[in-house]
């Protein structure tokens, strides 16, 4: 069986995000006697020895580029032990009801993790031991994920049915919504169980926005920290329209650019911090998907070219493009420009263009040429030779389905990880 937490749980190179000495590396490590049998909590008659709690955190300081001072490092460590003992309660839970995750399954995940990061099992092992980690400490992330999501499937699965009259109102609904904004978005929640936990996790999702805004892989994180159903899948939340989060997060998306990170937005649940993926306009077509066919012409000229000689390029290219039928007389174009590199560069998405050369063709249609572009010793044009408008339909009703079913599948699974907390015997030590 194929997981959703088979996707990169950490991206490879973005471990290593720290530019310099980082504060947990004088911390001590994982290794030792002293580490191997000291107790950092108990959790229903079971231990968290400061040994695996080491090798999380090597794992966790590296993913997150290090940590400044004393204060920071014992607030992340807070936060990464919170994790591992829900982690701790979701498998105990889970063998309650005779759900078990199989050595093979962990061990496919691990192989995919390491597949994913572009190294071998041998390599990603290597690696975790050259940063104080181990490959021991995915095990509990890996089956605390399996199990919990079979457990949620298997207990409230048919709680979820979605009636005929459900689908249609959320059907309905995007008919009359059609041209408001949505959003794709991706979602880290800190959940806060009592007042005494705010402070601390308000502390942590300032970290993780100010991390993430320096290029921390928001989906390693979200997998670490969130307590989101949506953590087994990087944090990504889809695509939801204003009315399907809550009113904090709704009136910052209003606001946000796409690939902001935002501040820590306060609920009465705990702390959200979002990415804004994209943007578009409910059941209206979005102009980052068009299809341009591109034909390019290429001009080289000295590295030492002064100011006026590139200006007089661009006036020559700008003349020449304005004269001629541009797809069909590219050849003519290229020859009153004296070069002959020019040719096809086939059908991309705008979507799928830097945004500066995407800005540049947007709004050209099928003939016209772009502003002059390029680099020290080259200039460009592209040429839009083809233009096929998007394709916009609702969403199928089995699309619409599955996420009311998700919908309520996290509600549930937050609920249940909730009451097992309350429920539970945990001594920190």
């Amino acid at each position: 069986m194929i997981y959703r937490f088979l996707a990169p749980l950490l991206v490879a190179g973005s471990l290593a995000l720290a530019t310099g000495p980082a504060f947990a590396q004088n911390q001590p490590v994982a290794g030792g006697a002293d580490n191997i049998e000291r107790i950092v909590a108990v959790v229903n008659d079971q231990v968290i020895s400061e040994y695996d709690l080491n090798l999380r955190m090597s794992l966790i300081v590296a993913a997150t580029g290090g940590v400044s001072s004393q204060e920071e490092y014992q607030k992340l460590r807070k936060s990464v032990l919170d994790t591992m003992v829900d982690e701790l309660l979701q498998i105990q839970e889970a063998k309650q009801f005779e759900v078990e995750a199989t050595d093979s399954e962990i061990d496919n995940a691990i192989t995919n993790i390491a597949r994913n990061n572009n190294m071998s099992r041998d390599d990603f092992t290597r690696y975790l031991q050259s940063i104080g980690s181990d490959i021991s400490t995915l095990h509990p992330q890996i089956e605390s994920s399996i199990v919990w999501q079979q457990l949620i499937q298997g207990r409230f699965g048919a709680q979820t049915q979605v009636s005929e009259a459900e689908v249609d109102a959320v059907l309905n609904r995007l008919m009359e919504s059609a041209g408001e904004s949505e959003y794709l978005v991706s979602e880290i929640f800190l959940q806060v169980a009592s007042s005494i936990e705010r402070d601390t996790q308000r502390q942590l999702a300032q970290r993780l926005s100010e991390q993430l805004r320096n290029g921390a892989p928001f989906e390693s994180l979200a997998r670490q920290f969130s307590s989101a159903a949506s953590a087994a899948t990087g944090g990504s939340m889809g695509w939801v329209m204003a009315d399907q989060v809550n009113s904090a997060m709704a009136e910052e998306l209003a606001g946000m650019q796409v690939g902001q990170v935002s501040d820590p937005i306060e609920t009465t649940d705990g702390f959200y911090v979002i990415r804004l993926q994209d943007r578009r306009k409910v059941l209206g077509a979005d102009p980052m998907d068009v299809q341009v066919t591109l034909k390019h012409i290429t001009l080289p000229f000295s590295q030492d070219a002064t100011t006026q000689e590139r200006e007089a390029l661009v006036n020559r290219i700008r003349t020449a493009t304005s004269q001629h039928d541009n797809c069909a007389d590219t050849a003519s174009v290229a020859a009153l420009l004296n070069t002959t590199s020019y040719g096809d560069v086939g059908k991309v998405r705008l979507r799928d263009l830097p945004a500066d050369i995407r800005d540049n063709l947007m709004d050209l249609q099928v003939g016209e040429a772009s502003k002059p572009f390029g680099t020290a010793t080259q200039m460009q044009i592209l040429i839009v030779c083809g233009r096929e408008e998007p394709k916009v339909e609702p969403p199928s009703y089995q699309a619409i389905e599955n996420n009311l079913i998700d919908q309520r599948l996290a509600m549930m699974s937050r609920r249940y990880l909730r009451d097992l907390r309350q429920d539970a015997i945990i001594d920190y030590r």
